[in-house]
């Protein structure tokens, strides 16, 4: 019995070693790498985004922007006014009073640009300047107020003062049986905030050295 156990035995390890030689050599070597011929394979959340990693993500909405305020502009400075253009004289009544006495009315009418000047100022000028110059006898005839003359405040009145927006002004008064009236000229400037213009000459009288009333 011996005998016969034992050589069964034998081959039952031997079958047992060559089955474990046959799948030694069926199996192949196990890598531990990919393919070295291709790319390296790169794990899905390794792939880099469209985007910079550190953008936000862009919102469906845009944000609402915010609104510069205009610059203030800054207010233009007052000039001076120009003085009254086109401007002209014509008597438009005379009327007999009591007395001996006439009325006489005179209108004034003048052009300017609109929206500069505030007022219009109209003055009379109460004696003729050039009466009064050592020669004015050479003088005789010629207008008592002449452009570029210097006007003393002494020799101003203000007869009449309408707004910006006339564009006229009727002007009126008294003269006597004999000798001339109140004024030897009439003057117009035009007035604002910043000052008033050089005056512009309405009406001169005539210089009378021998005159006498």
């Amino acid at each position: 019995m011996i005998s016969q156990t034992r050589p069964a035995a034998v081959r039952f390890v031997g079958l047992l070693l060559a089955s474990a030689l046959l799948a030694a050599c069926s199996s192949g070597p196990q890598s531990q790498t990919t393919e070295s011929e291709g790319p390296s394979a790169v794990p899905a959340s390794a792939v880099p985004s469209e985007g910079p990693a550190s953008a936000e993500p862009a919102s469906e909405v845009p944000s609402e922007a915010v609104a510069t305020p205009a610059p203030t502009a800054e207010p233009t400075p007052l000039a001076v006014p120009p003085k009254p253009a086109k401007v002209t004289w014509k008597q438009i009544g005379s009327k007999a009073l009591p007395g001996g006495e006439t009325r006489e009315s005179y209108r004034l009418a003048w052009t300017a640009q609109e929206g500069l000047a505030t007022t219009f100022a109209v003055y009379g000028v109460t004696r003729c300047l050039r009466e009064a110059a050592k020669d004015a006898a050479k003088d005789a005839g010629k207008p008592c107020v002449v452009k570029g003359m210097k006007i003393p405040k002494s020799a101003l009145k203000l007869i009449a003062q309408v707004p910006g927006s006339a564009r006229t002004v009727d002007i009126a008064w008294k003269v006597g049986e004999i000798g001339p009236g109140p004024y030897s000229a009439v003057l117009i400037r035009a007035t604002n905030g910043a000052g008033d213009s050089i005056f512009r000459i309405a009406w001169s009288a005539e210089v009378c050295v021998k005159c006498t009333y």
